[in-house]
């Protein structure tokens, strides 16, 4: 059974400036955890010409880690499955995978598959 997606309307208006740091690293990260364990995601960017991403890795590693470490098991491997761009119309699954050794995250892995969406050359000169 799936939650209804509580943070699907969100950010219509972000207002990054209010954020702190280098502007160029200034974004929001969103999950909600479902009744299945699974993570419904959106990450916002306040910089560029991407003000949402369809599928971050970098950024679902940190809820990985930080719900791995809040995990009373001592050792194992725990896995969950982020769901990110849906609202975005480019849904993308990641799986995470948390290794912990001695009652602490020892490694975070995310992954997936990828598709083709553009290709190019770029010539540089000088």
């Amino acid at each position: 059974m799936r939650v209804p997606f509580v943070i699907r309307d969100v950010f219509t208006d972000v207002r990054f400036g209010a954020l702190t740091g280098a502007p160029e690293h200034r974004g929001v990260h969103l999950c909600c955890r479902q009744v299945d364990g699974s993570l419904d995601c959106r990450m916002f960017s306040g910089h560029g010409s991407v003000s949402e991403d369809a599928a971050t890795g970098s950024a679902n590693a940190a809820p990985g880690g930080l719900l791995a470490s809040l995990d009373p098991r001592p050792d194992g491997e725990i896995r969950w499955t982020v769901r990110q761009g849906e609202a975005m119309g480019r849904p993308s699954r990641l799986a995470v995978r948390v290794l912990r050794r001695g009652g602490e995250v020892e490694a975070v892995h995310v992954g997936g598959r990828s598709v083709w969406v553009a290709d190019g050359m770029l010539r540089l000169e000088g």
